[in-house]
């Protein structure tokens, strides 16, 4: 019988149905499945673990409990019973998740458009005409954990459908440090808001220092259009900054006045 761990050649994780299914109910991101495979190597690495009618999914709720960790620095020895997961899944810990995960697919459907788009050959413009870029900017949103989804979510959701907020711009910090700025403008005049998008975000790589990869994104406000509504997309990749890229920055803030509001960024989720 095929057995989860260390045989020699790497760690080897193997899942029943069950188990999968439950792993892919909560860890639905690339990110988030992966992070629970790379915990689970090192708590097998340190420990013992012995499934006493239990599965992975019992290590699932245990590591869902710990705010994405496992507690168990010290132990030499688990064993890991069958009842754990039934006993998460009817907690309010696991409706609250559920709850809180509920606003993260608006992000998720984003992703799903600009992917079509991009297939399908349709009016999605570009920060510079390579295809190269906006595959980068589509792996950077898809690499946000369902955490972090909800919310970035929720704050491009907020400034589309809450006008009396007289928002245009707002910047959101990523997974791994990198920004998102979510940018309001019209369809009929397509080239002024790329590049307005585009110069927003290169402000925020200079003046947020430990973010290296910006990702823009740009639409139509909700509401009547006389041209139809689009999305532009932007993405900004520079490791190392220097004097000509700050003194752009400094003339486009004085001269066109973006982000001088220190209160411009959304932090993270705190997990």
């Amino acid at each position: 019988m095929t057995r989860s761990g260390d045989l020699g050649n790497g760690i080897v994780h193997v899942c029943d149905e069950f188990s999968l299914g439950a792993i892919f109910g909560l860890l639905d991101t690339i990110t988030d499945f992966v992070g629970f495979l790379n915990e689970v190597e090192s708590l097998i690495s340190r420990s013992n673990i012995v499934f006493s009618g239990g599965g992975v999914e019992d290590l699932l709720a245990i590591y869902m409990l710990n705010s994405y960790s496992f507690p168990y620095e010290e132990a030499d020895l688990l064993i890991i019973d069958d009842t754990i997961f039934k006993e998460f899944v009817d907690s309010d810990d696991y409706k609250a998740i559920q709850e809180s995960y509920k606003n993260s697919y608006f992000w998720d459907k984003l992703i799903e458009h600009f992917v079509d788009d991009l297939l399908t050959d349709g009016m999605f413009e570009y920060d510079t005409g390579q295809v190269t870029n906006n595959q980068l900017a589509l792996v950077q949103m898809a690499l946000q954990p369902r955490e972090f989804r909800a919310n970035l979510s929720e704050s491009f959701s907020e400034i589309l459908q809450k006008p009396e907020l007289k928002i245009v711009s707002r910047v959101v910090l990523g997974y791994q440090n990198t920004a998102f700025v979510f940018h309001l403008g019209p369809s009929s005049d397509r080239e002024a808001r790329v590049q307005e998008l585009g110069l927003r975000c290169l402000v925020v790589r200079g003046r947020l220092p430990d973010v290296k990869v910006v990702v823009g994104i740009s639409r139509d406000k909700l509401g009547p259009s006389e041209v139809g509504y689009s999305h532009d997309i932007v993405y900004v990749d520079i490791p190392e900054w220097d004097d000509e890229l700050e003194q752009q920055v400094t003339n486009i803030q004085k001269e066109l006045g973006y982000f001088e509001n220190a209160s411009w960024i959304r932090k993270p989720p705190s997990a």
